[in-house]
């Protein structure tokens, strides 16, 4: 059985691992950045859209790479990385929009 069909990689476990993630080091980014001054506030923003953006650029080559070459991976990417990446988008284009 292949790696990639584990329970810990596919479905909404594999959803929380990475929001879990993502929460962890947006609170360690807070402890160490805060947000009193509009220039932590900015470098929040900043982190929390890096933190999104991999995800929306693995789900714009997951179709592709399932046609080009179809695979058990490109198969997971399209399912796993798309699901995660329009969670995540919303908030994301949010964020970015109030930078200005």
């Amino acid at each position: 059985m292949s790696r990639l069909r584990g329970r810990a990689l596919n479905g909404w476990s594999f959803f929380f691992l990475v929001a879990a993630l993502t929460l962890a080091v947006i609170l360690i980014g807070l402890t160490t950045t805060g947000f009193a001054t509009p220039e932590a506030a900015v470098e929040m923003i900043r982190l929390s859209v890096q933190l999104a953006s991999p995800w929306v650029f693995l789900a714009f080559i997951a179709s592709p790479l399932n046609q080009l070459a179809p695979s058990e991976f490109a198969n997971w990417l399209l399912l796993t990385a798309v699901t995660s990446a329009f969670l995540s988008l919303p908030a994301s284009v949010g964020r970015r929009r109030s930078l200005g």
